[in-house]
């Protein structure tokens, strides 16, 4: 029953890497608009088999670094090779957006991990890979623009340096994995991820939008809060003076 326990929330980073190893395939054979979902799904992915894990007490140091090793595929690498195919390989410095933002996603998922080995944190530095990652792969999705072609793309070089910066930065995030969740709280996310698939099935621009709003509102919420702080500090030290 135990080993049983523990298979469940490995089968979750299991699909979170198998998404990224198809959507980096699939960048490879310029299908783009596949390896933006496969993206997305695994974010989906990625934050429920944490949630599992702890839910059924089958938390462990494995599981962490097998959590790690996926969330590199998927939100590292997958995202890094779909931004390259699509707009950086037509730039002479692109190559090297595409391995910072890589790089700062291995930086950023080993610093969390030697971090949430010391102590259970509420808190963490840097923006997640998993929002960077799936921050890029919303853009493509979304209805606005004719992909490619569109004069947003050109400012793709400059949002990954500014994500790969934020992700190895120590503005201080939430960590929603941690969030504790009551005896009622997973049927109402059971019921949040129905009703997200039925919108998904009907409406693949609706969801797009739906998610770029939670990746932009997470990102903003640590600079802002950052600002906050700044200026309180800021304050505190003219009221000294």
């Amino acid at each position: 029953m135990k080993k049983g326990i523990y298979f469940v929330p490995g089968l979750f980073t299991l699909g979170n890497a198998g998404l990224g190893f198809y959507s980096i395939i699939s960048s490879i054979e310029r299908n783009f608009t596949s390896s933006a979902w496969a993206i997305l799904l695994a974010v989906i992915l990625d934050v429920f088999d944490g949630r599992i894990a702890r839910l059924t007490r089958s938390t462990s140091r494995f599981g962490l670094e097998f959590d790690s090793l996926a969330d590199l595929i998927s939100f590292g690498l997958a995202p890094s090779i779909l931004m390259y195919q699509v707009v950086l390989k037509n730039i002479g410095w692109g190559v090297l957006v595409a391995f910072l933002f890589a790089i700062a996603g291995v930086l950023r998922l080993a610093r969390f991990n030697v971090r949430v080995m010391e102590k259970d944190i509420a808190y963490f530095d840097g923006l997640c890979i998993p929002v960077a990652g799936g921050m890029l792969a919303s853009f493509y999705v979304l209805p606005f623009w004719a992909k490619e072609t569109h004069l947003f793309f050109s400012a793709i070089p400059l949002i990954m340096i500014f994500l790969s910066l934020l992700m190895v930065s120590k503005i201080k995030y939430i960590n929603l994995k941690k969030v504790r969740l009551t005896k009622r709280q997973p049927f109402k996310i059971l019921i949040i991820m129905v009703v997200a698939l039925v919108i998904w099935f009907f409406s693949t621009e609706l969801i797009s939008i739906i998610f770029l709003a939670y990746f932009l509102g997470y990102t903003l919420s640590g600079i802002l809060n950052a600002l906050w702080r700044f200026y309180r500090l800021r304050l505190e030290w003219v009221k000294q003076r």
